[in-house]
């Protein structure tokens, strides 16, 4: 994820805005206005802000997020609740512009599969959407151009906010909340799995 088509920049800010959907449970009400930009206008929660992000976009982070980390032999994207997570924090994190930029790049990914698929995305066969996902994940990782730069973004997301939620934590990742004694090099067949923090 941090390699030549993702910076640790780009990482670290998706992550500063997975963390910070926690803490808006307290940050306003109908009759409170958030402190972001001035081009912010309304206050959280109402229909003005939230309706800039459709059912069908919704829809299609869903399916995405369910191909990219599917149940296997633990819980998946939609059990860690990574369509939700990221709808918090386009509602209720992002600025109007950031929004848009963010609904954009989905737009060019969308329309990237659908040219693929010769068809709506939400309407193909799953079998057919996981084999151009698969394609498109190959050649994003082997060449430019905005799709493969739209995919690459969307596949941060997802990652970051499985591996951030409690199931990621728990259950995919080993937890440990208050840190033991300090072992600078374990055989990994003794963890099985690499720690959450």
């Amino acid at each position: 994820m941090t390699g030549a088509h993702g910076s640790r920049r780009d990482m670290l800010q998706g992550l500063l805005a997975l963390s910070s959907v926690a803490a808006l449970g307290g940050c306003g009400n109908e009759g409170s206005r958030q402190v972001l930009p001035a081009n912010v206008q309304f206050p959280i929660g109402s229909e003005r802000y939230i309706n800039s992000y459709t059912e069908r976009e919704e829809q299609i982070v869903r399916l995405l997020s369910d191909i990219l980390i599917p149940d296997t032999d633990g819980p998946g994207a939609i059990a860690a609740g990574v369509p939700d997570r990221i709808k918090r924090v386009l509602i209720e994190w992002m600025d109007p512009r950031s929004r848009r930029d963010w609904v954009d790049q989905l737009n060019v990914l969308t329309a990237d599969l659908e040219r693929r698929l010769s068809g709506d995305l939400l309407s193909a066969e799953h079998g057919d959407i996981v084999v151009a996902v698969a394609d498109l994940d190959q050649r994003a990782y082997g060449e430019g151009g905005k799709a493969a730069s739209a995919y690459r973004a969307f596949k941060r997301e997802v990652v970051a906010a499985y591996y951030t939620s409690e199931v990621g934590c728990t259950e995919e990742l080993r937890w440990l909340a208050v840190p033991g004694d300090w072992k600078s090099c374990v055989p990994f067949s003794d963890i099985g799995r690499t720690w959450a923090v």
